[in-house]
């Protein structure tokens, strides 16, 4: 009988250490499942991968961009525009096209669309390529950091013989250093003051390597643009009230001289230190290149930084980067990232 308790003991001491290693298993599974389903989450509120070939205008998608004054410069990078300070590794081979389009009974198109639309209208068409021929023109400005600003560019006009193209072939960026090349976009005065038709430079930087994504802007010259200074800022990002970003892109533009206050509310968003890098960005700080903190008033507790505006002698464009402070909270509704950054003339 005792032989028999013995052994009906051991059995159960058997099933006792089976169901305590299937439970230590469950646990040890668990907990796998929950770190990898952690580090999951972590991974997924972050930004993409950094685009090592930008521009200060130009992006994947395709965006209508303003020119409050005649002349403005693209930038193509070998850095991504969220950290200049890490630039490609490897060589950048490009093509940088531009093509003067038109904006005709509603719709922008090449001239090849526009002839084909008016048909046997030769009349309305030849009056276009009149306007167009004006004093439309792209040249570049700066090859990479190496050789600096070229003081006086070679400016190609887009002309109907090419077909209002111009095309710069085998650009090229050297690796593993910071560079940047430009390219000057001038229009003419009259660009401003009419919109019948309206008349667009579109810019599109095509990169060898297939692993970088091409770059595109369209540049246009808006009416009615004063002499005395007139400057807004603006997310490029649209409808921020309904969707979320990762990041967010605020552009400054306008004409005139003028001395602006950027601000905006550090518990929601903070600046790209791209921006604040003279040489790189171009801006120039009035009072300092620190932000301050903004105490009383309707931007209390806001960050503020001054720059100095000059679209006629300078620039008449300035881009940030915006970076959210506040992960796994919606910037849209009552929390629309437009609520948190503003720019006013002093």
């Amino acid at each position: 009988m005792k032989a028999f308790g013995k052994k009906k003991r051991r059995q159960w001491i058997t099933v006792w250490l089976v169901v305590v290693s299937i439970i230590l298993g469950i646990m040890a599974a668990f907990a796998i499942y929950t770190e990898v389903s952690s580090i999951k989450r972590v991974v997924t509120t972050k930004s993409a991968p950094k685009e090592l070939f930008s521009s200060n205008c130009m992006y994947a998608e395709l965006y209508d961009r303003r020119m409050p004054a005649r002349e403005f410069n693209v930038n193509v990078n070998n850095f991504d525009v969220s950290d200049p300070n890490t630039p490609n590794p490897t060589e950048i081979q490009y093509t940088l096209s531009a093509q003067l389009q038109v904006k005709y009974n509603g719709t922008i198109m090449t001239f090849e669309e526009l002839h084909t639309f008016l048909a046997d209208d030769t009349a309305t068409y030849n009056k276009i390529v009149e306007r167009a021929k004006e004093g439309y023109y792209i040249g570049k400005s700066q090859d990479n950091n190496s050789s600096g600003i070229i003081a006086n560019p070679v400016m190609t006009e887009f002309l109907p013989e090419n077909s209002f193209r111009v095309t710069f072939s085998s650009e090229t960026l050297p690796g593993s250093v910071t560079s940047t090349d430009r390219f000057k976009v001038v229009i003419p005065q009259d660009a401003f003051n009419t919109t019948d038709p309206e008349f667009y430079v579109y810019v599109k930087a095509d990169p060898v390597d297939a692993g970088l994504t091409d770059i595109q802007t369209r540049l246009y010259g808006s009416k009615n643009v004063i002499v005395t200074a007139s400057w807004s800022g603006t997310l490029v990002e649209q409808n921020t009230a309904t969707r979320d970003y990762d990041f967010y892109n605020y552009v400054i533009s306008g004409s005139g001289s003028a001395t602006l206050d950027i601000m905006w509310d550090p518990k929601w968003f903070e600046i790209d230190d791209f921006f604040f890098n003279s040489s790189l960005s171009g801006v120039t700080f009035s009072g300092g290149d620190t932000p301050t903190r903004i105490s009383g008033g309707d931007y209390d507790g806001w960050y503020k930084i001054s720059i100095v505006v000059d679209s006629v002698n300078d620039k008449s464009r300035y881009e940030l980067q915006l970076y959210k402070v506040k992960e796994n909270i919606p910037y849209t509704g009552d929390d629309n990232a437009a609520n948190h950054i503003a720019c006013v003339m002093q």
